[in-house]
């Protein structure tokens, strides 16, 4: 076979190297972000679902004209639970986020749309430092969630 006859197959250790190389140094900057973000969205989940649930309670409270409360519950897991209603059953936190208040923590609504919480806000943290507070404006029974690092 002359050399004009022959055609390249294959790729040479050189390419081979090269794309390892390169996948290696995509990988060594996407690994540790992605760590990072999920305990973050783990929080975030936590908090849309405890801004729904509090919302719930509200609303409720205003309607059926009843004092509603959303309790966090210190333990194993960290979890929470809206009463009346909730039959005793909580609704677990997910892993790695847990309630910042040894405690626990009460939101009370009102069926006048004012609102409380014992103590003043709670907060949910994660193993990332990173912490939403959930604080109640009294007046109007609206939650205010403020993410912070800590």
């Amino acid at each position: 076979m002359s050399k004009k006859e022959y055609k390249k197959q294959g790729f040479t250790i050189i390419e081979i190297m090269t794309v390892v190389a390169i996948l290696g140094i995509v990988a060594g900057i996407a690994i540790p972000t992605f760590r990072n973000y999920i305990p973050r969205m783990k929080l975030i989940m936590a908090k849309d679902e405890i801004i729904g649930a509090m919302r719930l309670a509200r609303t409720k409270a205003i309607t059926e004209k009843q004092v509603y409360q959303v309790i966090f519950v210190k333990g194993d897991p960290d979890s929470f639970r809206v009463e009346p209603g909730a039959n005793g059953e909580s609704t677990p936190l997910p892993t790695g986020v847990t309630i910042f208040d040894p405690y626990g923590i009460i939101y009370e609504f009102n069926p006048d749309r004012t609102a409380r919480s014992i103590p003043h806000c709670g907060t949910l943290r994660n193993v990332k430092n990173k912490a939403i507070t959930f604080r109640i404006i009294e007046a109007t029974g609206y939650v205010q969630p403020i993410e912070w690092e800590y």
